[in-house]
């Protein structure tokens, strides 16, 4: 494939259907997986997804592929966010330290404690914690 076809891609513009396929082989994707008709999409969970990365890999053997796609399963399980709760996504990430983080999960911690606590703040009936 031509490397001004990958600098389009990169730039936004949409590839024909056959560099599309091309593209989405070539990096050992579901080339469903890019539409956004939620009928014709199959959903596939993110330990899923490494896994078939890990599968995919020529330098991983079947049993090395399975055995690091296990760990991060049980990894993923123990430590993913639970869906209920609120992600932020900064745009300055870069220079977002992880001190700063730190402090501001534990003074968002603190004010959703102080507004559970209090049942003047809790009882607007659109929230939901």
């Amino acid at each position: 494939m031509p490397f001004n076809t990958f600098a389009r891609v990169e730039k936004g513009d949409l590839p024909d259907l056959a560099n599309y396929h091309r593209l989405t082989v070539w990096l050992g994707l579901d080339p469903g997986a890019f539409f956004t008709d939620p009928s014709r999409r199959r959903e596939q969970d993110t330990t899923e997804s490494i896994r078939t990365h890990l599968h995919s890999d020529p330098h991983l053997s079947e049993q090395a592929a399975e055995q690091i796609a296990a760990l991060v399963a049980n990894l993923y399980q123990a430590l993913a966010t639970p869906s209920g709760d609120v992600e932020v996504h900064l745009r300055a990430h870069t220079t977002f330290t992880p001190e700063a983080a730190h402090r501001l999960g534990t003074a968002l911690g603190q004010m959703q404690d102080k507004i559970l606590a209090d049942p003047t703040l809790g009882a607007d009936p659109g929230w939901s914690s």
